[in-house]
């Protein structure tokens, strides 16, 4: 499955597992969707972002939500960083990045 983020029209970002049978067209079905958040400390410092689930209240591995198209606006593959987060986040496959030879 496919970790992949949709930008909601409404502004949310959503980060989750690509579900979707082939077969539905007017709708995007996301597993263990999770909300990301720009978070600030204080005024003035840098932002950080933060990821929670986007259904708290479901069953860990039973958690999916289907979305309209017409709800989303975008969608984009997360940076590796982001990815290994939210896998780590899930307890998935978090893929290491290899360390460059100096010669």
């Amino acid at each position: 499955m496919t970790v992949k983020v949709w930008r909601l029209t409404s502004g949310e970002e959503i980060i989750g597992e690509d579900v979707s049978p082939d077969d539905q067209y007017n709708a995007v079905s996301i597993k263990n969707p999770a909300i990301i958040q720009l978070m600030q400390e204080h005024p003035g410092s840098q932002p950080q972002m933060g990821m929670g689930p986007l259904l708290p209240m479901a069953k860990k591995d039973t958690a999916s939500v289907t979305i309209s198209k017409n709800a989303i606006m975008y969608e984009y593959e997360p940076l590796e960083g982001l990815a290994n987060e939210y896998n780590a986040m899930h307890g998935g496959l978090v893929t290491a990045s290899t360390p460059s030879l100096i010669i």
